[in-house]
C-alpha cells in the first residue's frame, strides 16, 4: 500500500516538474516566435524603417543605406515627430531625393500599404522593412497579405535594443509590455486584415 502511494506521490511530483519544464520552454519560447522571422539584409531598392520608436529603427535605416542594402529610404506615419525623423536621416548625411515620404500612415498594415503603392509606382521590386525584434512576425502577416499577392520580395530586419532579451524579456518592462501587445495585435491583425488581391498595376 506504501508502494503504491510512493509511486502516486512521485507521479505527482514528476508531473509537476514537466509542467512547469513545459511551461518555461512556451515562457521563453514565445519570444522567440516573435522576433524568428527577421533576417540577415540583402540588397533592396527601398529601406523603410516603420514609426512608432525613439529612433533606433531611422537609424538601423541609416546605417542600412550607408552599407549600400538600399537605394532609397521611405519614412511612413511621420505624425508629430515627423521632422524629427527626416531631419535624423537627413543629417546622417541621406540625400533628400534619396527620400521617400508618406504621411498618409496610422499602423503597421497602412505602413505596408503606403510601401506597396511606392513600390508599384516606382517599379521597385525589393524592400527591406526594419523594426524592433518582437514586431517582427506580425510585420511578415502584414507583408505575405499585402506585398507577397504582388509578387513584391521583402527582408525584415531587426534592430538590437538594450531592453530586448529574448531569454529573459518578462525581466524588462518594456520588454514584457511590447510581447504581450504583440501577441494581442497578431491576433487581431489575422482576423481584421485578410489577404488583399493584387492590383495588377506595373
Amino acid at each position: 500500500m506504501r508502494s503504491a502511494k510512493a509511486r502516486s506521490r512521485w507521479s505527482r511530483i514528476v508531473a509537476v516538474i514537466v509542467f512547469a519544464a513545459l511551461s518555461s520552454m512556451a515562457l521563453i519560447g514565445c519570444a522567440g516566435f516573435l522576433m524568428a522571422p527577421a533576417a540577415q539584409p540583402e540588397r533592396a531598392d527601398l529601406i523603410l524603417p516603420l514609426g512608432g520608436d525613439t529612433g533606433a529603427r531611422a537609424a538601423k535605416a541609416i546605417e542600412l543605406y550607408r552599407e549600400g542594402y538600399g537605394k532609397r529610404v521611405m519614412l511612413t506615419a511621420l505624425g508629430p515627430d515627423g521632422t524629427a525623423r527626416v531631419r535624423q536621416v537627413i543629417e546622417a548625411g541621406i540625400p533628400a531625393d534619396d527620400l521617400v515620404l508618406d504621411n498618409t500612415a496610422r499602423n503597421t498594415w497602412e505602413e505596408v500599404v503606403a510601401v506597396r503603392r511606392a513600390m508599384i509606382l516606382g517599379w521597385w521590386k525589393h524592400v527591406i522593412v526594419v523594426s524592433d525584434p518582437p514586431h517582427m512576425r506580425r510585420i511578415q502577416l502584414v507583408c505575405e497579405r499585402l506585398l507577397s499577392p504582388e509578387g513584391l520580395d521583402y527582408t525584415l530586419v531587426s534592430t538590437s535594443p538594450l531592453w530586448w532579451d529574448n531569454r529573459r524579456w518578462w525581466a524588462n518592462e518594456a520588454s514584457a509590455r511590447f510581447v504581450f501587445d504583440e501577441y494581442v495585435k497578431l491576433a487581431y491583425y489575422f482576423f481584421r486584415y485578410p489577404p488583399v488581391a493584387p492590383e495588377g498595376v506595373r
